[in-house]
């Protein structure tokens, strides 16, 4: 079902303001998450992404992020938020 929404979003005519997603590469093999990737660094627009890939995320080349753990949030900001 998460794959029916994606490609809604590649077919429509304008690009929405925000995109979400939740573990993006889970159950992708290495071809689709390199495509996933290429989309992602061409949108324009703000992405929430949830993922432990530290190497995707790397990829996308994130400006924020904010880490959590079960006792604390932390939020960290990059270097060029700084």
């Amino acid at each position: 079902m998460e794959f029916c929404y994606f490609v809604d979003l590649t077919i429509n005519s304008k690009s929405p303001d925000i995109i979400i997603f939740d573990e993006p590469t889970n159950n992708l093999d290495i071809q689709n998450v390199e495509i996933l990737t290429a989309a992602i660094n061409e949108y324009q627009g703000t992405i929430i992404v949830v993922s432990h890939e530290e190497t995707f995320l790397e990829q996308i080349n994130i400006e924020r992020q904010l880490n959590f753990d079960k006792n604390t949030a932390a939020n960290k900001v990059l270097p060029q938020w700084g």
